[in-house]
This record gives structure tokens, C-alpha cells and sequence, in this order.
């Protein structure tokens, strides 16, 4: 398994993605990364989503950002036939959900 887009360091890409032309910090974050594509292997979303969400949410907590917002799955709730609510059980029920959840819960960790 070889992408050439997670050769490059880590830390060129948290440059290009956070530094400004003009030397300022951007106020909000957003995170809309991660994997999708079902029938993965757990390292391809472990690359793809939870070390990204928290390499992100890491460099956005590291620079004083003043909200940083992780988008994650709604899959992460027990199934249920009514629309899910945050504060309403969690039980992923899928590898792309599990690895969201470990995001979440890694990312609330995170001073700042």
C-alpha cells in the first residue's frame, strides 16, 4: 500500500494547510478529511482518518486556533430508526465509524 501523498512529512503538509500568505492564524478549522471508501484494511483508516484528525487537531490546538471542528459519521451511533442525537449511544458499526470514534475521543484529549 503505497500513496504518494502520505510520503510527504508530515509537517510540509500541516504548513501548507495552516500557514497564511499574509503571517496571520485562521480563527476556524475544519476538518472534512479522512477515508471513505468502505472494505478497507484498519491501517488504511487508521492513516487515513485518526492520525490525520489528530495531526490536525494537534497543529490547530498548537496554534491557538480558536475553534477547531472535526466532521465525523453519524455511523457512529447504535442503529436506530429515528435520527440519531449527539448524546445518544455510541456503537460504531463500521471499520470507517470505529476509526471516527477513536478520533473523537483522541481529539477531546487535547488541551487548547
Amino acid at each position: 500500500m503505497t500513496n504518494e501523498a502520505f510520503c510527504v512529512p508530515l509537517i510540509e503538509v500541516l504548513g501548507r494547510i495552516f500557514d497564511r500568505a499574509d503571517g496571520k492564524e485562521w480563527d476556524y478549522v475544519f476538518n472534512c478529511g479522512g477515508e471513505t471508501r468502505y472494505s478497507q484494511e484498519d491501517e488504511v483508516y487508521k492513516l487515513r482518518s485518526l492520525n490525520l484528525s489528530l495531526a490536525v487537531g494537534q497543529e490547530a490546538a498548537k496554534r491557538g486556533i480558536k475553534a477547531y471542528v472535526e466532521l465525523s459519521t453519524g455511523m457512529v451511533y447504535k442503529p436506530d430508526s429515528s435520527p440519531s442525537k449527539e448524546a445518544d449511544k455510541l456503537k460504531p458499526w463500521s471499520k470507517i465509524a470505529v476509526f471516527k470514534l477513536q478520533a473523537e475521543e483522541e481529539l477531546a484529549k487535547i488541551d487548547g
